[in-house]
């Protein structure tokens, strides 16, 4: 029986542990809403970011991307609370 394993390997513990955390993270976030009078709403989006290890080095980034969708998602939830049929809000 050349060539061919003959035993048993037993492993005690494990060799490495993965834990999952996101490297950055809405401390605080969420959005106001303040009627107008005239029937139009003002939407105020506010967030807190805080960085988590390596997160601490990419916050600026996470900040800057959510800085660029804002405004649609202003915008669509505006239309949602505008509208008289319910829409659906994508998720932030």
């Amino acid at each position: 029986m050349a060539g061919r394993f003959q035993g048993t390997t037993v492993i005690d513990r494990p060799i490495a542990q993965v834990f999952a955390k996101n490297a950055v993270t809405a401390k605080v976030g969420g959005y106001d809403l303040e009627p107008l009078g005239d029937g139009s709403t003002r939407v105020t989006i506010f967030n807190e970011l805080e960085g988590h290890g390596f997160g601490k080095l990419i916050a600026p980034l996470a900040l800057r991307a959510a800085r660029k969708t804002a405004d649609d998602f202003a915008a669509s939830i505006k239309r949602a609370v505008e509208s008289d049929t319910p829409e659906a809000v994508p998720a932030a």
